[in-house]
């Protein structure tokens, strides 16, 4: 004889309580979580530990910007999960950009978010990536992108490698490891500002990092890049910045090579580290004297204490 319907338990009752409150706070999508917590006494104060917040569907005619912020805000306040994995969000974006930005960099970002951005947000002005859980490839596809300037990487130790295409790219920002120094050299940073063709402002901070010399540099890099000048179109550079200029040979290369190929640049500021302890090496002054030589313009170079 089968059971009558009011003595068959619910499919909860046989699981503990701290178990299906961890099962609905970390599984369920967000919007079927807030839900929960709204009809059931039991889970109104269930943490919020969501992995997928998807919020597509509160963005209506009955919702406006203002109060679907307010609810994403309030999730992202209490949210007390390690990571979130999935976020997807349809809204008008006109004055709330900065916390847009900011939801998105608490996130744990993944390729199919960054691509999914540059698909949605075609009037994106600028990308801060900051402490995100990204591993390995972060790959920026701006091509068609003709308001995209401004990109910031910073604290993503899990990220080794970054592939960018952005034509309108006009201001760079990262700050991160570089896992061994004899892969770094001027041929790395002339080929990335070879792809930004509106770069107006670069700032490189060596201040923790010193160029070992390499036989492969002096063979094959650094004359390939001697050979071929003016493959390095860079008349849009008009600052160029080093912090933690310590005079080595390798610093003087990436001087001189700044000064032949942009040729509308105004300043270049050699800043020394403000760590005392630092290693500096002796000034090279026949050759900083040639490269003075070469400037189009006499005070061009500019030297300052850290």
């Amino acid at each position: 004889m089968s059971e009558s319907p009011d003595k068959k338990m619910k499919p909860t009752e046989d699981l503990h309580e701290d178990t299906v409150e961890h099962i609905l706070s970390t599984f369920l999508p967000i919007q079927s979580f807030l839900r929960s917590r709204m009809v059931s006494k039991r889970f109104r104060n269930t943490e919020i530990r969501c992995k997928d917040l998807d919020f597509s569907g509160l963005y209506s005619v009955r919702r406006r910007q203002l109060k679907v912020v307010q609810i994403i805000e309030s999730v992202f306040n209490q949210h007390k999960g390690s990571e979130i994995n999935r976020f997807v969000l349809i809204i008008n974006h006109t004055g709330v950009e900065d916390k847009i930005l900011s939801w998105i960099n608490t996130c744990l970002v993944t390729k199919d978010m960054i691509d999914a951005i540059f698909k949605n947000c075609i009037y994106l002005e600028t990308l801060e990536l900051i402490k995100c859980g990204m591993n390995e490839v972060l790959s920026i596809n701006a091509r068609n992108h003709k308001k995209f300037k401004s990109l910031v990487v910073y604290s993503m130790p899990k990220v080794w490698h970054i592939v960018l295409d952005a034509p309108t790219l006009e201001c760079y920002k990262y700050d991160g490891p570089v896992r061994a120094p004899t892969i770094c050299s001027l041929f790395d940073i002339a080929e990335f500002l070879k792809q930004c063709p509106k770069l107006e402002k670069v700032l490189i901070d060596i201040s923790d990092f010193t160029f070992e010399p390499t036989g492969y540099w002096d063979l094959h890099l650094k004359v390939g890049i001697q050979k071929d000048y003016k493959e390095y179109d860079l008349t849009s550079i008009k600052e160029v910045e080093i912090n933690g200029y310590k005079s080595h040979w390798h610093e003087l290369d990436i001087v001189e090579f700044f000064v032949l190929n942009a040729r509308s640049l105004e300043h270049l500021i050699l800043k020394s580290p403000r760590n005392r302890k630092s290693k500096r090496f002796q000034t090279d002054e026949r050759r900083m004297s040639y490269i003075k030589s070469i400037s189009p313009k006499k005070y061009l170079i500019k030297f300052i204490k850290g």
